[in-house]
């Protein structure tokens, strides 16, 4: 009896089990070592569950031999639970990415438009890559498109390399998608602490490129717009002085110059600042508004007018808020597409 007494002391001891629970609380060490089956078992099954309850299953099979075959099957069955969801989830994220780049790099050198812009986007970069504007009046033979001009002005500059190929845009995208994926992930890895997650949420924006109509690659603005602002959103975020805050702005403000949308999350982040950080608003607000005013105003008196007419005049008349278009988003994409999503969230 001394023997079990003070076992059962060392063992409660390790695993600090409640009072309620102890052997002494209810018939004292008799329960244990010289009870019933009857009571000894359920004695076991209270015990059994509240190390199960701390993780302390290797600890909890070692108890003086009360452990029953039904508790090691639960034990391993917890177990095989709690590693389950886990690799599920780091499947489901390789695969997304697997997919990603077999049909991005499968299709970047394709001769022909994947896009019905990007013939067009092509004709601005070879005339960037040729030392001559894009922003004309139209004509038979070009048509700017009412976007920025910073995609093409980067593919030029391969273009001027290797010669005007589709392969140059797309291979813009291509980065700047694998770009944003990356800082997807580590955010949400900075935020939850669980690198699970943070490769999780990677591989899950890479696997929404079929959601997404297939823009990631071609030769849009769109993934370029969207990396430098996501840049300059994660900056702000992780820093605190105002160094950051101006690094930040400068990112938002060129991505304005990959796509005018940046100006509405650029807008965002400015209210933002001015709610909860407002020690950096004046740095982050005059930095903002210098890139994008200050830069809009620079390109007009270097490129003309027309530069204007295609980047804001053009826009305007289709860019307005539209009843029919915010329930195709709701209804179609976020409950749609990305139900199971949300659910989760």
């Amino acid at each position: 009896m001394k023997n079990c007494e003070s076992s059962g002391a060392h063992f409660r001891a390790l695993v600090r089990i409640p009072p309620t629970l102890s052997p002494r609380s209810e018939g004292g060490p008799a329960r244990l070592c010289s009870g019933g089956a009857k009571s000894r078992g359920r004695g076991a099954g209270e015990q059994r569950s509240v190390l199960v309850e701390r993780g302390n299953e290797e600890l909890a099979m070692r108890t003086d031999g009360i452990a029953t075959g039904h508790d090691v099957v639960d034990v391993l069955r917890a177990q095989a639970t709690r590693f389950a969801l886990p690799f599920a989830i780091a499947v489901c994220s390789f695969v997304g990415v697997v997919a990603f780049y077999r049909v991005c790099l499968g299709r970047i050198a394709y001769p022909l438009e994947l896009d019905f812009i990007e013939g067009v986007v092509m004709d601005h970069v070879i005339r960037l890559a040729q030392g001559q504007p894009i922003y004309v009046e139209p004509s038979l033979s070009f048509v700017p498109l009412a976007y920025m001009p910073l995609l093409p002005a980067l593919a030029s500059l391969l273009a001027t390399a290797f010669g005007p190929e589709l392969w140059e845009p797309r291979l813009v995208n291509v980065v700047a998608s694998s770009a944003t994926a990356l800082m997807v992930g580590v955010t949400v890895r900075a935020e939850t602490r669980r690198l699970l997650l943070g490769v999780a949420a990677g591989g899950l924006f890479l696997s929404g490129l079929g959601i997404a109509g297939g823009h990631y690659d071609v030769a849009r603005p769109d993934s370029l717009m969207l990396c430098l602002s996501m840049a300059g959103l994660v900056t702000l975020r992780f820093s605190t002085g105002r160094a950051g805050a101006v690094a930040a702005a400068l990112l938002l403000g060129l991505a304005f110059f990959a796509k005018q949308h940046a100006a509405l999350l650029g807008l965002a982040a400015l209210v933002h600042v001015a709610l909860d950080d407002r020690r950096r608003l004046v740095a982050f607000g005059a930095t903002l508004g210098a890139v994008c005013a200050g830069g809009y105003l620079a390109l007009e008196l270097w490129l003309g007018h027309w530069f204007s007419f295609y980047t804001w005049v053009v826009p305007s008349g289709w860019s307005s808020i539209d009843a029919g278009r915010i329930r195709v988003f709701v209804g179609e994409r976020l409950v749609g597409h990305f139900a199971a999503l949300l659910v989760l969230a």
